[in-house]
């Protein structure tokens, strides 16, 4: 089995798609992000943080966050593909997560937000294409 690639260049490219594709509702999901940072870890080989930019979301290298994300890469294929629900992943806890209860609607608003806007995108449906090889 081929290693696994990075995540993080794949969500970079999708961020700069959906802010072109959709920049007004980016934008939106910007702001609901900008009071919740998000800090993620897919498996042990990657972190960073979920932080509002000016225009949208951004991916920072490190930073203060209100919730912790805690996922495999598997969890991130099912769950664009359109094959696992948020909550489905929380119940089968193939989605950790850690925060205050209001922090952690938040952050399952910007990801829920995120993943619908990722499957509406069909440049974003090629990216997908290339995490799932």
């Amino acid at each position: 089995m081929a290693p696994e690639a990075p995540l993080r260049p794949l969500l970079a490219r999708s961020f700069a798609i959906l802010a072109a594709e959709r920049p007004a509702a980016w934008a939106r999901l910007g702001d609901r992000l900008r009071a919740c940072p998000i800090a993620i870890a897919l498996g042990e080989a990657e972190r960073f943080v979920l932080v509002a930019g000016p225009s949208g979301p951004l991916l920072a290298d490190e930073g203060p966050a209100r919730v912790w994300v805690g996922l495999e890469s598997s969890t991130v294929r099912d769950l664009l593909q359109g094959a696992l629900r948020l909550d489905e992943a929380v119940a089968a806890d193939r989605l950790r997560l850690r925060g205050q209860v209001e922090d952690l609607l938040t952050a399952l608003d910007c990801l829920d937000g995120y993943v619908h806007l990722s499957l509406r995108s069909a440049q974003s449906a090629g990216l997908c294409g290339e995490l799932l090889r």
